[in-house]
């Protein structure tokens, strides 16, 4: 038989259980974690190019100054390889900030005024074309339509001068582009060399001289990159080499690339470029994952209020028992009397 203080021993214990429970379940929900929404992808969210007329397309169908997006060029090839390949959250966007005929001068100007700073700020990646200006108008002083070869072969011999003037100016200008995109982008930069398009002329002396010069601004290029610590060197120039007849519009005297030089260019730099792996931030599973933890501290409070009621006419039952178990005791202890 189970006397009083017995009852009142199994009672407390049976409070006690029911505390340590609380308690743990309490421990769960405290070492509940918040998930990453951090994304790692192969493809960057948002890059940013920078450059010259390589860069915008120049001499494609389609291609309008005012519009860099109706023509075929690399950038827009690009564009729309990573935005078919991310995920919608990722909330792809390319900027083309090439601007025809721009030189290493203008483009470390670009970036000293400030211009671009919000933009290469949130950039995943920045590819820049430039050096190729530099050179370009020295160059087409002896390369013109309707020069003969005798002139050319003239002009060709004071050019070399000329040529390495533009060249330092281009030495000097690439360590401070590397050093002004570093200190305005935490993205992955890629810069790429320039390809030959005078390397099949009909003028020997002029592809000796355009093999020498545009090879010294590439290894320019290479060693401002720091082996790859400053940025990385995608090499254009050595997939064209023996096709600028095939990649460019050199024989109508145009050194641009053609529609299929600006798809190779696509392809070299899809390469360098998913070598590395890019984040982005999934706001809607953010968002997603706060709705879901609101419903769930909801139904949690509700719960919780439910199990106080509960407690509560239960504590109240008890009492009432207890009072009962009182009365019984006492009658038995007066009738042993």
């Amino acid at each position: 038989m189970m006397n009083g203080a017995f009852f009142v021993k199994r009672m407390t214990a049976l409070a006690a259980a029911c505390a340590a429970v609380s308690v743990c379940t309490l421990s769960v929900y405290a070492e509940e974690k918040e998930p990453d929404f951090v994304v790692t992808v192969k493809a960057p969210p948002h890059i940013v190019f920078l450059g010259d007329s390589i860069v915008t397309g120049y001499g494609l169908e389609g291609y309008s100054s005012s519009d860099k997006s109706a023509c075929a060029s690399f950038a827009n090839i690009l564009s729309k390889v990573y935005g078919s390949e991310l995920p919608p959250q990722a909330d792809f966007t390319m900027d083309n900030f090439a601007v025809d005929g721009l030189t290493s001068k203008g483009l470390l100007e670009m970036l000293r005024s400030g211009e671009l700073d919000e933009k290469l700020k949130n950039a995943d990646a920045v590819v820049v074309s430039i050096g190729g200006n530099d050179m370009l108008h020295t160059f087409m002083q002896v390369f013109k339509k309707d020069d003969s070869i005798a002139t050319m072969v003239g002009g060709i011999l004071d050019l070399g001068k000329d040529l390495d003037r533009d060249l330092d100016g281009f030495a000097e200008n690439m360590p401070e582009i590397a050093a002004e995109l570093d200190d305005r982008t935490e993205g992955r930069i890629f810069v790429q060399t320039l390809y030959n398009p005078l390397e099949d002329t009909p003028i020997s002396k002029l592809n000796s001289m355009s093999v020498e010069k545009i090879g010294r601004l590439n290894d320019t290029i290479s060693e401002c990159s720091d082996n790859g610590e400053k940025y990385v060197v995608a090499d254009v120039a050595e997939q064209f080499v023996g096709r600028s007849k095939e990649l460019t519009n050199i024989e109508d005297y145009d050194i641009h690339p053609n529609a299929q030089g600006h798809a190779l260019i696509a392809d070299i730099l899809y390469s360098a470029t998913t070598e590395y792996s890019y984040t982005y931030y999934d706001a809607e599973a953010a968002m997603q994952y706060e709705l879901d933890q609101t419903e769930k501290r909801l139904k949690e409070a509700e719960d919780k209020e439910r199990r106080t009621r509960n407690i509560a006419i239960g504590s109240g039952v008890g009492a009432a028992a207890l009072l009962s178990v009182g009365a019984v005791l006492a009658v038995r202890r007066k009738k042993s009397r």
